[in-house]
């Protein structure tokens, strides 16, 4: 660095072990580093040797774009993104979306940043890739929030997007809980075959019979029972009436002869 020799500085960090050369100081000092007439500044240089050996990481990445976007050559962060040397996060879409909302967009899907691709989407007007990115990704916003903001940005698309969120919610309701989960805010799926009606309602298992209790005999509803006679006494009684009635027709008999 002391020799101006910024090629060979940043050769040098570039092939350290473990990358421990790569670090905030090392991009501090490049970017402190005067240039030269006719030449690429020092912290291109370093970037630039660091793209020949591999893929920036997330700081780096937002270090290289912030000069690049100054010089406005947006699309070398375009091609480094094709080429996936960049790590797209979240906070390097911000940086880029201040000059191009579209190549924002593709660095949030990267780092899938949700909430920033649909506000992407929001902002460019393709309203209909908000439900198929939502249900692609299995992520459920805020769809009262963002009905009111599509409904400031553009009423005449507020309303069809309504209408699309109605008919898969509809459509989602009449399969069963697992389909319905997949299906959910997919508005390119057409009309499905019909399902079997034990899909759609499966019999629940039979209960087990219920045992019937039966009332005590002191039940309050029941009448009362009567005493039954003892058997000593139902078969004595006509026996002794048959005994007095034979009795008395011998004594008859042996006074008349």
């Amino acid at each position: 660095m002391n020799s101006m020799d910024f090629k060979g500085a940043a050769k040098l960090a570039a092939e350290s072990p473990q990358q421990v050369l790569r670090t905030p100081a090392t991009i501090q000092r490049f970017q402190q580093a005067p240039g030269q007439p006719g030449q690429a500044t020092p912290i291109l240089t370093y970037f630039g040797m660091l793209l020949e050996k591999g893929k920036l990481n997330a700081m780096e990445s937002i270090e290289l774009a912030k000069p690049v976007i100054q010089q406005g050559k947006q699309q070398l962060l375009q091609k480094w993104i094709g080429e996936d040397k960049l790590e797209c996060t979240e906070e390097l879409g911000d940086l880029i979306k201040m000059v191009y909302a579209q190549l924002a967009l593709s660095v949030y899907l990267r780092a899938s940043a949700s909430p920033k691709v649909i506000q992407c989407f929001m902002e460019t007007g393709q309203f209909d890739k908000i439900m198929v990115y939502c249900q692609k990704v299995s992520y459920t916003p805020d769809w009262g929030f963002l009905l009111s903001n599509i409904v400031r940005m553009n009423p005449a698309g507020a309303l069809e997007f309504a209408q699309k969120l109605a008919a898969a919610e509809a459509r989602a309701r009449q399969l069963p809980t697992g389909l319905a989960r997949s299906a959910r805010l997919d508005p390119r799926r057409g009309p499905r075959p019909p399902l079997s009606p034990s899909r759609l309602f499966p019999l629940p298992h039979a209960p087990p019979p219920a045992r019937r209790h039966l009332p005590s005999p002191s039940h309050p509803l029941l009448p009362p029972l009567r005493p039954r006679a003892s058997p000593s006494t139902t078969a004595s009684s006509p026996t002794s009436s048959c005994s007095t009635t034979a009795c008395s027709r011998r004594r008859r008999s042996c006074s008349t002869s």
